[in-house]
């Protein structure tokens, strides 16, 4: 009979999910985790296998939690143009956040690991299309409320968008300051006027 867990999974992954935003993949070894995470060697093992596995896994929750985020701001947007900035501000804060130090956990793990690891390419290209598609609903909605012109390409205005999430990420983790993350923002939104 298998033994139950003196501990709780989704807390142990959002655990992992602030190491590892803080410290990077590379950076975080095994023992951190251990101490980190307040559960035994053997628990971390038999549980997630090992630190790829649970890296992976974190990926997956923070992923879930992001989505959940950018469904609600969707779900609740009255105003679409204001929708669309919400969502990309969220992005921003994210990057500048306590858990997060310098950029997004996704975007951070492209960066970080090898693209070959399809695991981690399955993770990003998932999340990325489901994020998107949030993003393409607020753009049509603007489109169809006459907040945005119809002449706008809105699967190609939503690439458009996406990268600039990822650029600013980028940005955030290179050092570059909210506040000049912040104007970045407003002018990428400005084509929305």
């Amino acid at each position: 009979m298998a033994r139950s867990k003196n501990f709780d999974t989704d807390d142990t992954l959002d655990k992992a999910i602030a190491l590892f935003g803080k410290q990077g993949y590379r950076d975080t070894t095994p023992a951190q985790l251990v101490e980190y995470l307040g559960i035994s060697r053997s628990s971390l093992y038999d549980t997630y296998g090992d630190k790829q596995n649970l890296y992976l896994k974190a990926l997956q929750r923070y992923s879930a939690r992001v989505e959940k985020q950018f469904i609600a701001i969707a779900d609740q947007a009255e105003d679409a143009r204001q929708g669309i900035r919400d969502y990309l501000q969220l992005s921003l804060d994210g990057c500048f956040g306590e858990d997060m130090q310098g950029g997004c956990f996704l975007v951070n793990s492209i960066a970080e690991l090898p693209s070959g690891e399809p695991g981690l390419m399955a993770i990003i290209a998932e999340s990325t299309e489901k994020n998107k598609k949030i993003l393409l609903r607020l753009l049509k909605k603007a489109q169809k409320e006459g907040q945005l012109s119809a002449d706008f390409n809105s699967t190609r205005l939503a690439d458009y968008l996406m990268n600039a999430v990822t650029g600013l990420t980028i940005s955030a983790k290179s050092g570059v300051s909210k506040k000049v993350c912040q104007q970045i923002l407003d002018t990428t939104l400005s084509i929305l006027e």
